[in-house]
């Protein structure tokens, strides 16, 4: 179980904070489909609040 947590947090947060890290780095164009990027990468994290109890609940 633990690992399924693990790893639902790492698919989740990894985009935004990648996003995060590449915005410091360089300058990122701001297009429509970068957009649609930033927008799903800062979604995931409340994904991952919403699948946390179904992850305990089915593992358990």
């Amino acid at each position: 179980m633990l690992v399924a947590v693990v790893t639902m947090f790492a698919f989740c947060y990894l985009p935004v904070h990648i996003y995060t890290i590449l915005s410091l780095i360089m300058t990122i164009p701001q297009t429509d489909v970068i957009g649609a990027i930033v927008l799903v990468s800062h979604w995931l994290p409340y994904a991952n609040s919403a699948m946390n109890p179904l992850i305990y609940n089915f593992m358990s």
